[in-house]
């Protein structure tokens, strides 16, 4: 059975802190109602990323059926990446301003991430061509023909957010009702 999977940078659990915190005093600046419940569920037409499902994605979403081979090909990596850092500078609508569908936070790309990006890429056969990486982390989605009923129509908050990185996860995603929902099916130290 094919199985959606990707492969990500977990956000640790300091960083999701920040970043829930940020979400709580947004969404009071904003005028929307908050309570817990409100992660990983739509409010207002926004749906807010739930902690665990906070991450950097690094290769995005394909299908795999034999997740113990491709988990074998990850480990080659092994040696080749060094840990390094990651700032997180701002929040913004993306990934298009004029017509948004999500709240990211972006980040300065480190040639770390870019190395590490390549040598997947190389070790799956993947050729994903020359497009720009963006080192975001998706706060939250929402459909981008409610955006015109939003209050807040600009958003380049800065931030200063910071995440030391030693390892990257096969992530699998699962559909559901209340949307996308990833775990984590192996991790791998650089």
């Amino acid at each position: 059975m094919k199985r959606r999977v990707f492969i990500a940078i977990k956000i640790s659990k300091p960083l999701e802190n920040e970043i829930k915190k940020w979400s709580e005093d947004f969404i009071k600046i904003a005028g929307w109602p908050f309570d817990e419940s409100h992660f990983s569920k739509r409010v207002n037409h926004i749906k807010w990323v739930s902690g665990k499902n906070l991450h950097i994605t690094i290769v995005p979403p394909f299908n795999e059926e034999n997740i113990e081979a491709l988990a074998e090909k990850l480990k080659n990596t092994h040696g080749k990446i060094n840990s390094f850092n990651i700032h997180f500078s701002e929040t913004s609508l993306g990934p298009n301003p004029r017509s948004p569908c999500l709240i990211w936070a972006e980040g300065k790309t480190p040639n770390e991430i870019l190395k590490l990006k390549d040598a997947l890429e190389r070790e799956l056969q993947i050729n994903a061509g020359r497009r720009s990486f963006l080192t975001h982390i998706t706060l939250a989605r929402f459909r981008p023909e409610l955006f015109s009923s939003f209050k807040i129509k600009k958003l380049n908050e800065r931030m200063n957010w910071n995440e030391s990185v030693s390892s990257f996860v096969l992530m699998e995603s699962r559909a559901s009702p209340e949307g996308a929902d990833y775990e984590i099916l192996k991790e791998f130290p650089f």
